[in-house]
């Protein structure tokens, strides 16, 4: 595994998730699945 370096700015939220990605959806589906998902919480 690589470390890349990166600048973030201070107060950014970052989200992780662990768990399986269908990545036959695209960016497009998993955003909307993201958000449909939020939206639940």
């Amino acid at each position: 595994m690589s470390v890349v370096p990166t600048s973030v700015p201070t107060g950014t939220r970052i989200w992780l998730a662990a768990g399986v990605t269908d990545m036959r959806k695209g960016f497009t589906g998993l955003g909307a699945l993201v958000l449909v998902t939020l939206a639940r919480n």
